[in-house]
């Protein structure tokens, strides 16, 4: 199943690029917290996740989460199967799934989407493959700075040879 390529149209980019620019002022305003690991720019980041968080919607076939309202949560779709996925983004074509050492994940797994090419009117993500939360989070995937890769706090690294590929807990995939 994993992984597999995701076109994002132009308009469905125009509906991601307000969703996305909405989700940040609101969580501006609200004084929500940057835990983000990357050094790039919110606004930048916000609209990539949004981007993500599509392209696993389409391929597991179930509806995006367009609301802008503060999330307390760290789930961005359920699977129709029942799955709670949480979708990471990158454009780093080696990225790796990670996440800082204290952050709750609430999501039975965690999505790798790579977004691939610059900004253009439609995009190509792939869906590099997935992990089950307990599996990213557990001690011996543990990096801390000064590590053997650079990362600027204590963070859980998954390789993207440890990904699962297989369609296991999503149930029929679109």
């Amino acid at each position: 199943m994993f992984p597999v390529d995701v076109t994002i149209s132009s308009g469905e980019m125009d509906v991601l690029e307000c969703l996305s620019s909405d989700r940040g002022a609101m969580n501006r305003a609200a004084g929500v917290k940057d835990r983000r690991v990357g050094a790039g720019s919110s606004a930048y980041y916000d609209l990539d996740g949004v981007i993500g968080e599509r392209a696993v919607a389409k391929v597991l076939g179930v509806p995006m989460d367009l609301t802008t309202h503060l999330r307390s949560h760290g789930v961005d779709m359920v699977s129709r199967s029942g799955v709670t996925v949480d979708v990471k983004t990158s454009r780093r074509p080696d990225a790796r799934l990670i996440s800082p050492v204290g952050k709750v994940i609430e999501a039975d797994v965690l999505v790798l989407a790579i977004i691939r090419g610059e900004w253009e009117r439609s995009m190509m993500v792939t869906l590099a493959g997935w992990a089950r939360s307990d599996d990213l989070t557990s001690e011996r995937r543990r990096v801390d700075p000064g590590g053997r890769i650079n990362v600027r706090c204590p963070t859980y690294v998954l390789e993207r040879s440890d990904l699962l590929t297989s369609s296991y807990p999503f149930g029929p995939i679109a």
